[in-house]
């Protein structure tokens, strides 16, 4: 594939996920100007289209590039004049430009909001903390902690909270900014002898502070976090609502034990990985809100396959839609296991684990959804144990993932589990015969 054939590829994507006016009017008219090396030139009638494409188009442009085998594209933009060729800004890659904007002007997210956040066991703590904070700032939860790993909602959940006070309380001033934004913002500060104006902004200027990825105090940034307490006491003391996000817990946070007594003060929730259940259902939502017509059994198998974390469901989702499109197929199991596979990822586990669950209820006559609950008669406990055993063994999972798929299960029960089915195996024939049957039952 040419360069030149890539880049109507990336339009003919983009085109798929944009709204036909936005195609029309700032897509269709950007032209393939020259090729050099991995650097395309595109033409855009003004700088207005270049802002905008790399806004709302740059990180689906490189997913398509990446996909068709292109992951170290650039973009250069030019406008083509009458005064011949006028270059603008700085070639576009795959990182986006860091915003020397003040942290009070950092843009949320309009579709984070409370609506669009799918509910599971792995989060609804944290997602009624974030509500109750909304409707009662200062009040309830203060401060609110949230903490999980990367990809879980933890930024959806706060900006959900900043997008409510925007639609409900226009009046109060809501402070969305992330740790590193703080940080640099203070620096700036200092260097131009402007301190006063800096707190009067997060102090004086602020009924609601927003804070992501609060672990990166972590460390040898002593002036940061001290300037950082004085603005945390003081909208604590005037009842003013603060909310952080982060990787890991308070304890784990490397700082003063003042300030990690202040973390520990307020409401600490985490966010898990989403079991099952919740992937299916965020897929389904995703796809609604793209219009992308998207199969039970699919989505099912796409979250059986990616289950770490949601960015990796919304990149499977795009590549999917993506695929579909410019290659004129229907959105079906095949074409999810090309998208599987382009991922490094293997799907046998993925197949397997569901497979398993409903052989092995078929067998003793039971319900899938009775291994998963937390009923403990004879029948079913000794059904959920085997079926943990061929999860292990059969599909190679790992002790926690297992316990999600049953219910949120501890995974030192898995481990008994496992164990337990082990010795029986190999102490009654009868037990063996059955996990034998079954394993033969799930390769057909």
């Amino acid at each position: 594939m040419t360069k030149e054939e890539l880049w109507n590829l990336i339009q003919g994507g983009l085109k798929a996920q944009l709204s036909k006016p936005d195609y029309e009017s700032w897509v269709k008219p950007l032209k393939l100007y020259k090729v050099e090396g991995n650097r395309l030139t595109i033409d855009v009638p003004s700088p207005f289209y270049r802002e905008w494409f790399k806004d709302h188009c740059l990180e689906k442009a490189l997913e398509i590039a990446d996909m068709c085998g292109f992951g170290n594209i650039e973009f250069e933009f030019v406008s083509l004049g009458l005064n011949g060729i006028t270059q603008l800004a700085l070639p576009l890659e795959g990182v986006e430009e860091k915003s020397d904007r003040p942290a009070s002007h950092l843009k949320l997210n309009p579709s984070f909001t409370f609506r669009q956040f799918v509910v599971g066991p792995s989060n609804q703590m944290a997602f009624a903390a974030a509500r109750a904070v909304a409707e009662s700032p200062g009040i309830s939860y203060n401060p609110l902690f949230i903490y999980g790993g990367t990809g879980l909602g933890k930024t959806h959940l706060i900006s959900a909270i900043g997008n409510h006070f925007a639609r409900k309380h226009r009046e109060m001033k809501v402070i969305y900014t992330t740790t590193e934004s703080f940080m640099m913002e203070m620096i700036n500060a200092i260097m131009n002898n402007d301190l006063a104006s800096f707190r009067n902004r997060y102090r004086s200027q602020c009924d609601i502070l927003l804070m992501d990825d609060i672990h990166i105090l972590a460390g040898n940034k002593e002036r940061t976090r001290e300037e950082f307490f004085y603005t945390f006491n003081y909208l604590l003391d005037a009842q003013k609502q603060i909310v952080f996000t982060s990787d890991r817990p308070p304890s784990e946070i490397e700082a003063e034990d003042r300030l990690i007594s202040r973390f520990l003060g307020g409401l600490i929730v985490d966010i898990r990985p989403p079991d099952f259940e919740t992937r299916v259902a965020i897929l389904k939502r995703k796809a609604k809100s793209k219009g992308i017509s998207l199969p039970e059994d699919v989505a099912q198998y796409l979250a059986s396959v990616f289950t770490s974390n949601i960015r990796e469901l919304e990149g499977a989702l795009k590549s999917l839609n993506i695929r579909a499109t410019y290659q004129k197929r229907p959105i079906d199991r095949e074409l999810a296991a090309e998208v599987v596979a382009s991922s490094g990822r293997s799907s046998s586990a993925a197949v397997d684990v569901e497979k398993i669950i409903k052989a092995v209820a078929a067998h003793f006559s039971l319900k899938p959804q009775d291994l998963k609950s937390r009923k403990r008669s004879k029948l079913i406990a000794t059904s959920r144990h085997i079926a943990m055993y061929l999860a292990r063994t059969v599909a190679k999972m790992s002790f926690p993932e297992i316990g999600r798929r049953f219910g949120g299960k501890d995974h030192s029960s898995v481990i008994h589990a496992v164990n337990k089915i082990s010795r029986e195996i190999a102490q009654n024939s009868e037990m063996r015969e059955l996990v034998e049957k079954l394993k033969t039952s799930l390769k057909r």
